[in-house]
């Protein structure tokens, strides 16, 4: 349909993984679209999941240009199809899952878990920085959340001496 902007990938898409890796790579579009052989517009459809899924040829020049072998190269290559979830190349590349939500800090200690919303959020913001700045947004997101968690209210308070 023209004029139809697609939904945002889901964190399990195809789309989302190839931004995922590209961010570690440390490639821009044009880095990844250039060593790959392809165009930086077939980078950005990908990874905007205007196309969904990518040529086996595609795929495999991908594959190559991001230097994903073994197991991991058969779970990319199954992904980049639709015929697997794209964590599983996550798995295969020996990412951890996402781990459990951690316990909410107040000036007083842990006093409650966060809710699910507020975990899917967290999730969000580590995975977004994650991407944009490799392992320095997963640290500058650590800092952020350990600040907020520590003043949930967003009110700052003198260090106790």
């Amino acid at each position: 349909m023209v004029g139809r902007s697609p939904a945002e990938p889901s964190a399990n898409s195809f789309a989302s993984l190839l931004r995922q890796l590209r961010a570690e790579a440390r490639l821009t579009q044009e880095e990844l679209a250039e060593k790959a052989g392809l165009s930086a517009r077939s980078i950005s459809d990908l990874e905007r999941g205007i196309s969904r899924t990518a040529r086996t040829v595609t795929a495999n020049l991908l594959a190559d240009a991001l230097a994903i072998g073994g197991s991991a190269r058969t779970a990319f290559m199954a992904a980049a199809r639709g015929r697997a979830p794209a964590a599983d190349v996550l798995t295969a590349l020996g990412h951890a899952p996402a781990a459990a939500a951690p316990p909410r800090i107040s000036g007083r200690g842990v006093d409650e878990s966060l809710s699910s919303h507020e975990a899917k959020l967290i999730g969000k913001l580590i995975d977004g920085l994650a991407a944009a700045y490799g392992g320095e947004g997963r640290a500058i997101a650590v800092i952020l959340l350990v600040g907020l968690m520590a003043h949930p209210d967003g009110e700052s308070r003198p260090a106790s001496p």
